[in-house]
């Protein structure tokens, strides 16, 4: 299965987009945690996507060609064009359809279409694994509410990391990367109810760029170093 990072505030939407097919999509907000992510796992292909102009985007591709491994790795950019900047790069609009999307990426992989047949099942959901179900690792509930989110929003307005991912100041790397993924997962806009997303975009977008923020900090253990050493439990 080939792997792709999307990269963006609003990449959420190149997985519900590619859901159909056989792409496993990764999507992250934040570039630290798209370029942890990316030496962690490299991907097979990386999209930069935003559906509004992006400023710094050039930015951002300097940090990420400056990986050695991304040097080797495609990149797309599904924006508008920024006259002047980056004009060597594949540049597309975002509202590009799934279809020409996997001809794009078919392209670029030099690999065919119809290698990325539409999945009959629906979307690939991924298991919770054994080992974590006996660490204690609980299953989310199958939707959201508009208190949970309210809740949720205070939350990562008046406290610090380890309270909004919601695990002790002593967790292990392993915890902490547990609590992220389960609540990255359950604050998916693109996860949620349509009403209650449309209704709740803002804030659900706030929640998720502090679970992005307290996990770039939490999940990097010298700065989860410095973060104890400076901050205090109120």
């Amino acid at each position: 299965m080939i792997r792709l990072l999307a990269i963006g505030r609003d990449a959420a939407h190149i997985r519900t987009r590619l859901r159909a097919f056989a792409i496993d999509v990764d999507v992250q907000i934040l570039p630290a945690a798209a370029i942890r992510a990316m030496e962690a796992t490299p991907p097979d292909i990386v999209i930069l996507y935003s559906q509004k102009t992006y400023p710094s985007i050039e930015l951002l591709v300097e940090s990420i060609q400056e990986r050695p491994l991304a040097r080797l790795t495609p990149l797309l950019i599904l924006a508008q064009k920024q006259e002047g900047v980056l004009d060597d790069l594949c540049w597309r609009p975002p509202d590009l359809a799934a279809d020409s999307l996997i001809d794009l990426i078919s392209e670029h992989l030099g690999v065919k279409p119809a290698d990325f047949a539409k999945i009959d099942s629906g979307p690939i959901v991924q298991p919770y694994r054994i080992e974590e179900v006996a660490k204690g690792a609980e299953l989310l509930p199958e939707s959201l509410s508009a208190e949970e989110i309210r809740r949720m929003l205070r939350k990562v307005r008046h406290e610090d990391y380890f309270t909004i991912l919601d695990i002790p100041r002593s967790a292990s790397n392993e915890h902490i990367q547990r609590a992220y993924h389960q609540l990255a997962r359950l604050f998916d806009i693109s996860k949620v109810d349509f009403d209650l997303g449309r209704v709740f975009r803002e804030e659900l977008a706030e929640i998720s760029d502090a679970i992005e923020d307290a996990w770039a900090v939490l999940g990097d253990q010298a700065l989860r170093a410095t973060y104890l050493e400076n901050t205090t439990r109120l």
